[in-house]
């Protein structure tokens, strides 16, 4: 087992931290919808939709929903995350929200 970092999130009880690009299968009322990590402070270019005052937000894309970002607070190290969250596989990497996109 790895020693988490304090300004990272991570996948329910697991050491595998949360990272931009990442595939995953997002609870949504009884069943899970597959999507993809497109925000995260820190590893994303700034949006100030995103990161403003003391609020940070990461977010999520689901493939069902192309124009619609699921965000969610960033609160490392007590994390936030959805407890039925389920990492599937790396992504690329590549930041999925510009810096200037407005997010709804």
């Amino acid at each position: 087992m790895t020693t988490k970092k304090n300004d990272c999130l991570y996948y329910p009880n697991t050491d595998t931290e949360i990272k931009l690009g990442d595939r995953v299968m997002f609870p949504k009322w009884f069943k899970k919808k597959p999507g993809t990590v497109v925000y995260i402070p820190g590893q994303s270019k700034l949006n100030k939709n995103m990161e403003y005052g003391d609020v940070k937000l990461w977010a999520i894309q689901l493939d069902d929903k192309p124009n619609d970002v699921l965000t969610m607070g960033y609160f490392p190290p007590n994390d936030v995350v959805p407890k039925k969250l389920e990492f599937l596989s790396r992504g690329d990497g590549v930041n999925r929200i510009d810096e200037n996109e407005e997010i709804n």
